[in-house]
């Protein structure tokens, strides 16, 4: 290792040097994606864009560290002509070595080039399949539709799509002002409904375009627009069961956010089966497109503030709008059983994590209750969604001990809303805890 040092003025060359090479872009795997959860935040919180780029660059801090440094160590071996002419050696007695150590020495590394993620491009090559779960119902079974159907049941949908009631069922309010002005064809309608087992939700299939929506975000708040040919569906969540065909649009159908509401997911409030479940329902059909509606004045997406949105949180409730909760019987239950005999410990929780709520629960939470759990205590368990402009977000799940009250595990979605309604909950729950 030479003791050498270099002149000011030549340092000043190959600082301005690493100073112009700006910023480092960061190749994107087109093999990679975004997680469901970074696409959530995306499409939902104002700073979205900022909090994934954050995470992700978090997530490859060492291969940025390494690039920057790369990047400079490669700038300052440009001038080994230069410092080999002032050290008074030939070029190759330059070595690798001697870089570091001027690098070192003058802390060259503080002048790392920024990181350019590129986020335009790596949102480009993530194509996300996303459900547009129109908040219409058909309530009745296939086969029994016909019969037990009233007008009022399916009011909504026929003026959705325009169409003549009398078409539907003879027994309906005749409209002839929709006659040919129809965005579905009636009988195709009617075979909808009749191949539905379960009946369900009017839902379809998209092939994303995150970047358009985040570009058109508040245009996307106030309207959609289903172009000529979508194909919508029926699905039931709660039996993973859908309407083996479609029904397709004669014309393009816009959907002003006003007046009907929908939203992008395929959880049903963590509900059941998504499409992606329903063992009809392959790669071909996701295919479905939207666009926003044009205006100049667009519905601006805003957030409402945590306490009025969780205004109505009760501590275990078993279903809200934005929550959902479950008792688990972490490892005794104290009432006994049909036979009359106390589960063994761990045997009641084991049986509660059959239900729903835990197929998509983390298994940290999980190995918490199995492994450290107070054995004495009945525990709750809480999966926090809220549905902003059109989507919806997890915020945080966590565990509360009953008898304390205090949570005892949690999981926190990286966002600054999810980490202010977590702290909001956890004080009313605390709350609460009662006199001692």
């Amino acid at each position: 290792m030479t003791d050498m040092l270099i002149s000011t003025e030549l340092m000043d060359q190959i600082k301005e040097a690493i100073l112009r090479i700006g910023s480092l872009k960061v190749p994107w795997d087109n093999q990679e994606s975004l997680s469901d959860q970074q696409i959530n935040v995306l499409l939902a919180l104002p700073d979205g864009l900022e909090q994934v780029e954050n995470e992700l660059r978090a997530f490859h801090a060492a291969y940025f560290r390494d690039r920057q440094r790369e990047a400079v160590w490669e700038m300052v071996a440009q001038y080994k002509i230069e410092i080999a002419r002032e050290w008074g050696k030939g070029v190759n007695e330059i070595l690798g070595q001697d870089i570091d150590q001027i690098i070192q020495a003058y802390e060259l590394y503080k002048l790392c080039p920024a990181l350019d993620l590129d986020m335009p491009t790596i949102i480009q090559h993530t194509k996300p399949r996303v459900v547009l779960q129109l908040v219409l119902f058909q309530d009745y079974a296939g086969w029994e539709w016909p019969l037990a159907m009233e007008y009022e049941d399916a009011r909504d949908v026929l003026q959705l799509f325009n169409i003549n009631p009398r078409k539907i069922l003879p027994q309906f309010p005749d409209l002839p002002g929709r006659n040919g002005k129809e965005y579905v064809n009636a009988d195709a309608l009617r075979n909808l409904w009749a191949d539905a087992p379960q009946g369900g939700q009017y839902v379809i299939a998209l092939d994303m375009d995150l970047w358009e929506y985040h570009l058109r975000r508040d245009q996307f708040h106030t309207g959609i627009v289903l172009q000529k040919g979508t194909e919508i569906w029926l699905h039931d969540y709660w039996y993973g069961m859908g309407s083996g065909s479609s029904v397709k649009l004669l014309k393009d159908l816009t959907i002003l956010k006003q007046n009907l509401s929908y939203f992008f997911g395929d959880d049903n409030k963590t509900i059941g089966r998504g499409l992606g479940e329903a063992n009809h329902f392959t790669q071909e059909y996701w295919s479905g497109k939207i666009f926003p509606v044009p205006t100049k004045r667009p519905a601006k997406q805003t957030l409402r503030p945590i306490p009025k949105l969780l205004r109505t949180f009760q501590y275990a409730s078993s279903i809200s709008p934005f929550q959902i909760s479950t008792f688990i019987a972490a490892f005794n239950d104290f009432s006994p059983l049909e036979n009359g005999e106390i589960p063994a410990p761990g045997q009641k929780m084991e049986m509660d994590m059959k239900s729903v709520l835990w197929r998509q629960f983390p298994i940290e939470g999980k190995k918490y209750l199995r492994e450290q759990a107070d054995k004495n205590a009945i525990h709750l368990v809480f999966r926090i969604n809220e549905t902003i402009g059109q989507v919806r977000i997890l915020h945080c799940q966590f565990l509360v001990n009953d008898d304390t009250k205090e949570v005892v595990w949690k999981a926190i979605q990286p966002s600054a809303r999810s980490e202010e309604i977590f702290e909001y909950l956890a004080k009313i729950i605390w709350k609460m805890k009662g006199p001692a």
